[in-house]
């Protein structure tokens, strides 16, 4: 059961990361797209936090990948409070040019990473099963 809702979680990730890459690339041409491009930026944010949560509380078989998973989980949590923090205490004194890299190419790396995270740990779940059914 803790394999298949950790299947479901990739393939909903997945889907996310084809949706945020068209997004992206769109929104290179049609510079209007970018605060959809936000909205689904913190969408996924949310759904990887709750993700990470759930995860966390199944405790896989995967040992390896917890540690991982907490570093992501809490790595973002401490991200977005600064994020936060920074934006409302320091809007005014941040250059404009760091706000796209606080905003999008930060985001967009925690997002890869934890969905590569994910995959690699069901790959590896899924192979151990293999071997436990032989």
């Amino acid at each position: 059961m803790k394999t298949k809702i950790l299947s479901w979680d990739v393939n909903i990730q997945g889907f996310l990361v084809i949706v945020n890459l068209l997004l992206m690339c769109t929104a290179f041409i049609i510079q209007d797209l970018i605060l959809m491009l936000l909205g689904l930026q913190l969408f996924t944010a949310i759904y990887q936090l709750i993700s990470s949560g759930v995860n966390l509380r199944l405790q896989h078989k995967s040992m390896g990948y917890q540690k991982f998973r907490l570093m992501h989980f809490w790595g973002a949590v401490v991200y977005l409070v600064l994020l936060y923090l920074l934006y409302c205490v320091y809007v005014a004194r941040v250059p404009d040019m760091f706000w796209p890299v606080l905003v999008v190419i930060i985001p967009q790396v925690i997002s890869a990473g934890y969905f590569v995270l994910c995959y690699n740990e069901l790959k590896y779940l899924q192979h151990n099963e293999f071997h436990m059914l032989r």
